[in-house]
């Protein structure tokens, strides 16, 4: 069973591109041309971009792994996204939960039951499509859309045009690996009140502005993480920290990995600027100002692809091979779905594999990447801090 005429449309963003698709399903409509919300609306109306990353050691074999934050609440992984576009939108949103993987799918085939999709949150690394990384289990919060249940399959929703047949028992285990969430779905109910869009356009810029100040989650992150990568000296310093090849490789990996899921290596950056733009013929009061910071953040999107370009260079064979077979992965996701799903876990394998056989850098070459990549990183928070003033 699959719902009729859900929307399979692929996208930059995991959590964006299903929201996107979900909200079009239920017959969001807005602007005076009654059009279902974009993919840069999503993100605009959940409260824009954000800035953050860490750098940790994860698995028995202290694999590093690198998470980047790009989105408001980016920390936060419970469907908040879904629930402040929602409470802009004035949209109805329902929240199920047990700790019963039973009657964790009953309440699935219920809502699927009652014409409606599901927002699932799951475990990343148990599912087989999704990308490789460090494949720490039971610790990578993700989520799908789920618009269809068969006997065996589940039909997924995760930014490709065909959607995903899901072996049953694979989703159940993806949704019961993270105990705390307690096999949480979202469900988002059809608009019933009218809605001020200016409002609630200028309430979700108004919070981008004020988290983007924050000392944790605030652009100040990227100052930080320039430091971070230049200093040589202190243990937090990536010089210090990436001792041989291999844990370059794999923190440069995991980086790009992060940065290839987030709109195509732009963090989504250009997401935000279209959003500005279309935003300020709502708000005409603020259009002037919001198109110069989409300007900016557009300037941010493509010093991020430069970031990701000096994290896997043309210039380094192996680099340059794991950054084609990563870009290949995403081409199948996008384009062939389950399809393509045994050359994919084939580049998964190779991926992950990439960080054994490594190219032997000097301390020299590893300090002239570093302080590369610090240089860009700099720009970056410039860039994005006068973005954000403008708001």
């Amino acid at each position: 069973m699959k719902l009729d005429g859900y929307p399979l449309r692929p996208g930059a963003q995991w959590e964006t591109a299903g929201l996107r698709n979900i909200l079009e399903y239920v017959g969001v409509k807005l602007g005076p041309q009654a059009r279902p919300p974009s993919e840069a609306w999503v993100i605009g109306l959940a409260g824009g971009v954000s800035a953050g990353w860490s750098m940790d050691l994860v698995g028995p074999d202290d694999e590093r792994m690198v998470t980047l934050g790009f989105r408001h609440d980016w920390h936060k992984y419970r469907g908040e996204l879904a629930e402040a576009v929602c409470a802009r939108l004035l949209l109805p949103l329902e929240v199920r939960e047990t700790g019963s993987p039973k009657l964790a799918l009953g309440q699935l085939a219920s809502v699927l039951g009652e014409g409606m999709p599901a927002w699932c949150l799951a475990d990343e690394a148990t599912f087989r499509h999704t990308p490789p990384g460090a494949r720490l289990a039971k610790a990578c919060v993700y989520g799908v859309a789920v618009y269809g249940l068969d006997d065996d399959v589940a039909h997924v929703d995760d930014r490709c045009s065909h959607g995903w047949q899901v072996p049953v028992g694979e989703l159940a285990a993806a949704r019961a690996a993270i105990a705390a969430s307690r096999h949480r779905i979202v469900i988002v109910r059809q608009p019933s009140r009218p809605l001020d869009l200016a409002e609630a356009v200028q309430d979700a810029v108004a919070a981008c502005r004020e988290r983007s100040q924050h000392a944790v989650y605030g652009v100040s992150a990227w100052r930080r993480w320039a430091d971070a990568l230049a200093d040589a000296k202190d243990a937090s310093g990536w010089m210090y920290q990436l001792v041989r090849s291999a844990d370059a490789v794999q923190a440069f990996r995991s980086t790009y990995l992060q940065l290839a899921g987030n709109s195509e290596g732009a963090g989504l950056r250009e997401l935000y600027a279209e959003f500005l733009t279309e935003a300020g013929a709502v708000v005409s009061a603020r259009g002037a100002h919001w198109a110069k910071a989409a300007d900016r953040f557009r300037e941010a999107a493509a010093l991020w692809r430069h970031f990701g370009d000096l994290l896997l260079p043309d210039t380094d064979p192996a680099l340059r091979d794991l950054r084609t077979a990563i870009a290949r992965t995403l081409k199948i996701r996008r384009d062939r779905g389950t399809h393509g799903l045994p050359e994919l876990v084939m580049l998964h394998e190779r991926i992950r594999q990439a960080h054994l056989q490594p190219a032997q850098w000097d301390r020299r070459t590893m300090r002239s990447r570093l302080e590369d990549l610090a240089g860009t990183m700099r720009r970056i928070h410039d860039v994005e801090r006068a973005a954000f003033e403008l708001l």
